[in-house]
């Protein structure tokens, strides 16, 4: 057998060799978010004691693929820390990277598999769903939350137009209080281990 990109296999890989494709591929997806790229898992993982999985999909890479795995369960990889999981690829190339995830899940005779925080107008869940159960997986899928997506203004004057005149009177409150001097930090995560 020939492997080209169009075949939907997980080939293990080391985070750090898949650096700019990862981004690249982040960048090019159909809804970008932050919580797929490689600096915000690198930091959602230095905190994660399960072991992590990443995957290329295809070779060249047509999608990535981080995972977590503990004892008993399979998830995406990024825990609470993240938003958003799900399989990364580009537009037109979703479905082929959640059966990549699907066939290597069945292969690999997962457990448990939990998929968290996948937004419901991707593929993916119903894809990987597929695989599980023709694999005889009893599969359940329930909502978590919703999450109200909102388009805001273009500038911060903009915003502010947009509120309600309490909500205007509490920003504006809070704004003099933050100006007043008082010892403003901003605590930032990093990508080393935790203290």
């Amino acid at each position: 057998m020939i492997l080209t990109s169009t075949d939907p296999v997980c080939i293990p890989r080391d985070p750090r060799s898949l650096g700019r494709e990862w981004s690249e591929l982040a960048r090019r997806r159909a809804r970008p978010v932050v919580f797929l790229t490689p600096e915000w898992l690198a930091v959602a993982r230095a905190h994660d004691t399960r072991e992590q999985l990443t995957f290329a999909v295809g070779d060249p890479a047509v999608g990535v693929i981080a995972l977590a795995r503990d004892a008993a369960t399979i998830s995406f990889a990024g825990g609470e820390l993240t938003d958003e999981q799900d399989v990364l690829a580009p537009v037109g190339r979703e479905r082929q990277a959640a059966d990549a995830l699907g066939t290597w899940l069945v292969a690999n005779a997962a457990p448990r598999v939990l998929l968290d925080y996948v937004p419901e107008d991707v593929p993916t869940l119903a894809v990987v769903a597929g695989a599980l159960e023709r694999a005889g997986y009893r599969v359940r899928t329930e909502r978590l939350v919703t999450a109200p997506r909102v388009a805001l203004a273009g500038d911060f004057e903009g915003l502010v137009q947009g509120l309600t005149k309490k909500e205007r009177h509490e920003l504006r409150r809070k704004i003099r209080r933050l100006e007043t001097g008082r010892t403003v930090t901003f605590p930032h995560a990093t990508a080393g281990p935790r203290d």
